[in-house]
């Protein structure tokens, strides 16, 4: 039998060539569904033993399939593989990134700082140091312990198993008083977080649920307070040993304990989790962790990326800590923010950056990565990498920043906002459309690849940016 044209067996000199179509698979998102971007280019197999060579085309009729290699019955026999060719879906028309755009938010960023507001100046956060409340120092303050008032009742959140009561008649926080911690000085009961409502977590958090996230704080000096920490407190280390709300199932007293563990988030990544967060419509202000709800794992190790295995002493170190991603669906709910702790690639703004920020603790390139931007760097890693950091990618560097301001952009399958991110070796978009009004209009990953050795080195000859195709 002859197959349609678009795929008729086409063997050349050498190999067959295949193409790969790419199969948009729609899945819900923060602000609507994503495309599913599991796509990994399949490697060339076996070779061509058996098959007659020639200069021309050469039509395998049905009946002969049978007197392939096997490599090639199998590709043959795979379901679909002779139906006529589709199409693939038109990308959106986005601008695609400029070397100026990166030096201004750079500039401006580097200009305005990072706002640091720890949980206790949002709506539905508080905080109870000890000398606060009528409890003042030197009174004791345990870790996991609740501020109960009357404090003879069970505790309303958290995980307490038995219900039992503690030091002072105040409740133990089973998860988090067995969590370990670095900071000295417990300065806070356990608390209750309930985030607030955005473009990637549309309800919030109402209790004890997967918006929400239980949590107690730690400081290097007894009478800090986290509220004040850019008028008072900027020399003292904080932290926070926090777990999502929901991950411990009846999670008032009685409940099961078994599945929640409270991770530690501290130095840098708990500056940049407690910071203000403006990649969202309309630049609208809001905390990290009203995004990033809580911690889903402790700090990884010290990771290198080594840009060319010829000169290994070009790298660049890095940790990351992984974060749950607010109400996006679960194909795509996961997050991280990613810490560069060093930078020798002998490019001077970058090296410097890198280095001075982390000298002076400042999480300028502590970068939150989420969603489809994590997921499209995740899926640059190949076999045989340590993670995506080893791809042609590397780290990220840099935002996340939203296009056009934060505008909402229409076309005609609909509208959507777009967020970027840059990389060492590359930048890309995430367009989010509104799958709630456009249920059938994917979002997209458009990747650039830098051509130089780091989008911060703009003045490297020749260097810019090239779409990655396909877009997925």
């Amino acid at each position: 039998m002859k197959t349609d044209a678009n795929w008729s067996v086409r063997l050349g000199l050498v190999a067959m060539v295949l193409t790969v179509v790419f199969a948009a698979l729609s899945c819900g998102g923060g602000g609507g569904g994503t495309v599913d971007i599991a796509a990994n280019s399949p490697g060339m197999r076996g070779g061509s033993d058996g098959v007659t060579k020639g200069t021309g085309v050469l039509e395998i009729r049905e009946d002969q399939i049978a007197t392939l290699p096997a490599w090639q019955q199998e590709l043959l026999s795979d379901p679909g593989w002779n139906q006529p060719y589709i199409e693939p879906r038109a990308k959106t028309e986005i601008e695609p990134p400029t070397r100026e755009m990166l030096l201004e938010d750079y500039a401006r960023v580097m200009e305005e700082g990072i706002t640091i507001r720890p949980r206790g100046l949002s709506t539905g956060k508080s905080a109870s140091y000890v000398d606060q409340g009528g409890y003042l120092a030197p009174a004791s303050v345990m870790k996991g312990e609740y501020d109960l008032t009357p404090r003879d009742v069970d505790p309303p959140y958290g995980c307490n198993e038995d219900g039992s009561n503690g030091v002072d008649t105040n409740a133990f926080e089973d998860v988090i008083r067995d969590a370990t911690k670095s900071q000295p000085q417990t300065i806070s009961y356990v608390l209750q977080d309930t985030t607030a409502a955005n473009w990637f977590n549309t309800t919030g958090g109402s209790g004890n649920d997967a918006q929400s996230a239980v949590y107690q704080l730690f400081a290097s000096a007894r009478e800090a307070i986290a509220e004040e920490w850019d008028d008072e407190w900027e020399d003292a280390e904080f932290e926070e040993l926090c777990y999502r709300a929901d991950l411990a199932p009846g999670v008032g007293p009685g409940g099961d304990c078994s599945e929640a563990t409270a991770y530690l988030v501290t130095g840098m990544f708990w500056k940049r989790f407690n910071s203000e967060f403006t990649a969202l419509p309309n630049l609208q202000p809001r905390m990290l962790y009203d995004v990033l709800i809580a911690p889903a794992s402790a700090v990884s190790g010290l990771e290198t990326h080594v840009l060319d295995p010829e000169v290994p002493e070009e790298k660049v170190d890095a940790r990351y800590q992984e974060f749950y991603f607010g109400t996006v669906s679960e194909c795509y709910g996961e997050s991280m923010i990613v810490g560069l702790e060093s930078a020798a690639t002998n490019c001077e703004l970058f090296d410097s950056s890198v280095n001075n920020a982390y000298a002076d603790e400042d999480p300028h390139h502590f970068t939150p990565i989420y969603g489809v931007l994590l997921k499209r760097w995740q899926q640059a890693e190949l076999d045989g990498m340590d993670g995506p950091w080893d791809s042609w990618l590397g780290w990220p560097v840099w935002g996340p920043k939203a296009y056009a301001n934060g505008s909402q952009m229409l076309t005609p399958r609909g509208a959507y906002y777009a967020w970027g991110l840059w990389f060492e070796r590359g930048f890309m978009w995430w367009i989010d459309y509104d799958q709630v009004a456009y249920p059938n209009t994917p979002d997209e990953a458009q990747v650039f690849v830098w051509a130089g050795k780091n989008v911060f080195c703009p003045e490297e000859t020749g260097s810019g940016y090239q779409e990655l195709a396909p877009t997925v």
